[in-house]
Formats: structure tokens, C-alpha cells, sequence
């Protein structure tokens, strides 16, 4: 079954993680309910939102994992705050995080020792950060999750923007791993919907982008503690890293005060 979800214009395609190397796939209605597993994935729309249910459904997810020997779980969704706010449940941001960390904590006691939580933030909005401290100090959140970039077109803002200076997502000292996931729509995603490729290329390159805009703008060098995890090991950047020291060295509008030697 498919449906639209709540009016959004996205249709929630839930898959079953595959047991034995095939995919299972089934679609999710707006009222939840999965489909059927044993099914291939359907072809989709640019616009669909495709999961696996073990991500969606814990209690068909847990006894899976303990029965594989996970013994540990992290949980998410700062890449998609911004998306989940406007699109899914068109609240505020702030009314966005909360209720991810609502949700996180009351998973956090439904499974206790079986999840580890991150503090969901919205790196260009100052506003978060009471939501996030409190993430930090009551629900003992083992990093900050942000989006490696907001906006789109020319009004895109990575990580490395001047703004993050007055909001203060590099706090001082800084005492948190980042974790940093692409968002929703990545940079490009005009020409990238087809095919799927705002997936395939588009995200992961929307994290390289923004890494290595951190690099060459010296946000490492003047936050020598910052301690960052790109997900998707990093987007391109494990083979851009030859590249990335030739401009360094060239310093186009870089920083003033970099590291010699490189950014490797």
C-alpha cells in the first residue's frame, strides 16, 4: 500500500532489512502501518521517502539486533532537522528538537542500556542551544548533530560560515564530539532529483563540500580540540585528500594562520 503522508507530498516506502542478501520492501500508509515484507522496492518518485522499517519499528528491530550481537545503538537526526521541522511536522525548530529529544529519552528508558543519544541541533539557529544543553546535561547526549549545510541555492550555509561564530556550534572550550550529517536536500539537489542522485552523489558530496570548506577557512586550527565524525566515511573526502593539500598550499581565501604541512 502507498499513501501520502499527511499532505507532504512524500510517500513513506518502508523496507525490511534483508536476511539472507535480498532486499524485502514494502510501503507505509499515513497511519503507520507497514507493508508487506517479501516484496522487492518499488520504483519511486524523486520525492519519496524510502527507510528501512527497522529503523521506524523498534520493537521489530531490537530482537533482531540482540539476536545479530549489537549490543549498542546511537541515534540521530541532526542532518534532518531542518526537513523534519518545515516538512513533516511544520513546527518550529525549536518545537522540532524537543520533541526528537522527547522522543530519544523516553527510547533511551524503553531499552535502557541499548541506546546512546546525540543532542539534535540546528547549527545557525542560537536558539537551540538551551534545548541542546539540556540535551547534553539530562540526557547525558554523547555529541551534537548537525547538518553539514542549511538553506539551498546561493543562500546555502555550510559549516565553516561566519555565523556559526555568533550562534557558538564551536563552543569554547569545546567539550563535544560533532557529528555531521548531510541534509535532506543536499547542495545541487536542483539537478540531482532524477535518478535518485540527491542520494547517491548528492549528500554525500553536500559533506565533503562542507568539510573541506572547514579545513580551508582554518576552523580547525583555530578550534584545535573540535572533534567532528563526517558519517558516509566522510563523502568524497578520503579521495580528495591529494587535492585538498595542493590548494592548502595555495591558500585561495584561506586562513591566515593554517597549519604548514597541509591539512593530511
Amino acid at each position: 500500500m502507498t499513501a501520502q503522508d499527511a499532505g507532504t507530498g512524500y510517500r513513506a516506502i518502508v523496507g525490511h532489512a534483508p536476511a539472507s542478501g535480498r532486499t524485502q520492501a514494502g510501503s507505509q500508509d499515513g497511519r503507520g502501518r507497514p507493508g508487506r515484507p517479501g516484496q522487492e522496492f518499488p520504483q519511486t518518485n524523486p520525492e519519496d521517502f524510502v527507510v528501512y522499517r527497522d529503523f521506524v519499528d523498534l520493537d521489530y528491530a531490537m530482537p533482531k539486533q540482540r539476536e545479530g550481537g549489537v549490543t549498542l545503538s546511537l541515534a540521530s537526526n541532526g542532518g534532518e532537522v531542518d526537513w523534519i521541522a518545515r516538512v513533516l511536522l511544520r513546527v518550529s525548530t525549536g518545537d522540532a528538537l524537543k520533541f526528537l529529544n522527547d522522543e530519544y529519552l523516553e527510547i533511551k528508558d524503553r531499552y535502557p542500556g541499548e541506546f546512546a543519544l546525540m543532542a539534535n541541533a540546528h547549527a545557525l539557529e542560537e536558539s537551540c542551544r538551551p534545548i541542546v544543553e539540556e540535551m547534553i546535561s539530562q540526557g547525558d547526549a554523547k555529541a551534537i548533530a548537525v547538518a553539514s549545510s542549511y538553506g539551498d541555492g546561493s543562500e546555502r550555509t555550510f559549516l565553516d560560515s561566519p555565523r556559526l561564530n555568533g550562534c557558538g556550534s564551536w563552543p569554547k572550550p569545546i567539550t563535544s564530539w560533532f557529528h555531521i550529517h548531510p541534509p535532506m536536500l543536499s547542495v545541487g539537489n536542483e539537478v540531482l532529483m532524477q535518478y535518485r542522485l540527491n542520494e547517491a552523489l548528492g549528500r554525500p558530496f553536500d559533506a565533503t563540500v562542507t568539510a573541506a570548506r572547514m579545513i580551508g577557512s582554518g576552523v580547525f586550527d583555530r578550534h584545535p580540540k573540535l572533534q567532528v565524525l563526517i558519517v558516509h566515511m566522510g563523502g568524497e573526502l578520503p579521495s580528495v585528500l591529494g587535492r585538498l593539500n595542493f590548494t592548502w598550499k595555495l591558500n585561495y581565501h584561506g586562513s591566515a594562520t593554517r597549519r604548514p604541512g597541509g591539512p593530511t
